[in-house]
């Protein structure tokens, strides 16, 4: 319902309709019983499962280009060989700071 405020707010009468639609082509929507509309029945859930299958894959595909799914893998990658990816990490750092300690004092001699 706020999702159809919302459109309606912004005036946005093509989501407006797309939900709708959405709306009608619901399995419950179908009228009657029998077999005709229990295959209308299941052909509509079916739909609705290859659409939620298709929206899925989008987010599973958007997850795997993150950062975090990067960093995700490399720590796995790292655990498989034996490696502890945050002690090599601490160790750079901590690398990375003495150099630029160094580069620092180097400046301020060199300035003198």
């Amino acid at each position: 319902m706020a999702d159809a405020n919302a459109a309606y707010s912004e005036g946005d009468e093509a989501h407006l309709q797309s939900m709708l639609k959405g709306w009608l082509d619901r399995p419950e929507c179908v009228a009657g019983e029998g077999i005709g509309a229990e295959l209308i029945r299941a052909i509509r859930r079916i739909a609705q499962i290859r659409e939620r299958l298709k929206v899925i894959s989008g987010e599973v595909a958007d997850l795997q280009s993150s950062d975090l799914w990067e960093m995700k893998a490399n720590a796995e990658l790292a655990q498989s060989e034996g490696r502890n990816i945050l002690v090599e990490l601490v160790a750079r750092l901590q690398q990375e700071i003495v150099e630029t300690r160094d580069r620092l004092q180097t400046m301020k001699t060199g300035r003198r």
